[in-house]
C-alpha cells in the first residue's frame, strides 16, 4: 500500500528495480455498473456500501437521495487520489495482483497506480483487478512514455472523460495487455472537455500498442459532446495500433459527425502517419458514425493504414 502512495518523487524511483512479491488487496470491494440506473454499485460481499452516479456522488443505494462519503463507507484505505504522482523505475509484478481500490484524481498524465510512467520507466507482469475509478482517467497510468508489458485490469469499472483500460494516453510502448469484464462509463462532471475513450487506452501519440486485447468489456458514452470511442483505442494521432483483438461492445446514443465509435479505434487524427493493421474486432459498435475498426479518420488516405 505504502508504495503506490509515496510515488510523488520522480528521483527515488529512477533507476531503480521493484519486484512485487505477493498479492496486494486494498480492500475486499467490488464494484458493477448499473445501465438503467446508470450508477457504480460498491460492494463488500453482497451488502451494497454505496452507489456512485455519474457526476461522481456516492448515493447510500441506488434509490436513496441522501449522499455518503468514502469516510462514511470506512474505506480510507482503499482510497487513492491522483495528484504529479510520477513512476522513473522498473516494476516487476511477477504475475501478481493489485486489487481492491477506488482511484480518484482529475490529473490525466499524472493518473492510473503509478500516476505517470515516464520514458526510462517498465511495468510488467501486473494484474490489476476489482477496481473503481472515479472520475479518474487509467488503472496503471495516466501518460505512459515507458513500456507496459504483459498487465491486465480485470473486472473494473471507470467512470471519467479520457478514460483507458489500462492506460489514460500513450506515447511509449503497450505490449500484450488486456482488458478483462471491464465498463468505461462517460462522467457528467467534465463533459466541456469532450470524450475519449477505450479498451487499452483513451488515446495514442506516436506510441505503440501491439498485441492487445479487450473482453466482456463495455463502453457507455451518453453526453452530447464530441466523442471518440474505441474498443481498443479512443483517439490517435500517429503512432501505431497493431495485432489487438477486441470483443467487447461500444454504444453511444447520439447521432451526428462527432460521436464516433469505432471497433479498434474511434477517431484518427490528421498529423501525420497512423497504423492500424493486423487487428479484429467483433464487439457491437454503435453510434454517429461507427466502423469495424476505425469508426473515422481525418487523414489524407497515404497517410492512414488501416487493415
Amino acid at each position: 500500500h505504502t508504495f503506490f502512495q509515496c510515488l510523488d518523487n520522480q528521483s527515488w524511483t529512477e533507476g531503480i528495480r521493484f519486484r512485487q512479491e505477493a498479492d496486494i488487496s486494498f480492500s475486499d470491494c467490488t464494484f458493477s455498473y448499473d445501465k438503467a440506473k446508470e450508477r457504480v454499485g460498491i460492494y463488500q460481499g453482497e451488502a451494497l456500501l454505496g452507489a456512485v452516479d455519474r457526476n461522481g456522488k456516492i448515493f447510500r443505494n441506488y434509490v436513496s437521495g441522501v449522499t455518503i462519503d468514502i469516510q462514511q463507507m470506512r474505506l480510507e484505505e482503499a482510497y487513492l487520489e491522483r495528484y504529479m504522482q510520477v513512476f522513473a523505475g522498473e516494476y516487476d509484478g511477477q504475475g501478481h495482483s493489485v486489487s481492491g481500490f477506488i482511484l480518484s484524481g482529475t490529473d490525466t498524465m499524472h493518473n492510473g497506480i503509478f500516476g505517470y510512467l515516464a520514458k526510462q520507466s517498465s511495468v510488467y507482469d501486473l494484474n490489476i483487478q476489482d477496481c473503481f475509478l472515479l472520475n479518474a482517467c487509467g488503472t496503471i497510468c495516466g501518460l505512459n512514455s515507458g513500456t507496459i508489458q504483459d498487465c491486465s485490469a480485470k473486472r473494473i469499472v471507470g467512470l471519467g472523460w479520457w478514460l483507458g483500460g489500462i492506460a489514460e494516453s500513450n506515447d511509449g510502448t503497450m505490449l500484450r495487455c488486456k482488458l478483462d469484464y471491464g465498463t468505461l462509463v462517460s462522467s457528467i462532471g467534465f463533459t466541456a472537455m469532450g470524450l475519449r475513450m477505450g479498451g487499452i487506452a483513451g488515446s495514442i501519440y506516436l506510441g505503440k500498442i501491439s498485441d492487445c486485447a479487450v473482453e466482456h468489456s463495455q463502453i457507455f458514452a451518453y453526453d452530447r459532446v464530441n466523442t471518440y470511442a474505441g474498443g481498443i483505442v479512443g483517439d490517435q494521432n500517429m503512432g501505431q495500433v497493431s495485432s489487438c483483438s477486441n470483443y467487447g461492445d461500444c454504444s453511444i446514443p447520439q447521432r451526428g459527425e462527432t460521436y464516433i465509435a469505432g471497433g479498434i479505434v474511434g477517431f484518427i487524427e490528421s498529423y501525420g502517419k497512423s497504423e492500424v493493421y493486423n487487428c479484429i474486432s467483433a464487439g457491437e459498435i454503435t453510434g454517429g458514425v461507427v466502423g469495424g475498426l476505425v469508426g473515422m479518420t481525418a487523414q489524407k488516405q497515404d497517410h492512414v493504414s488501416a487493415t
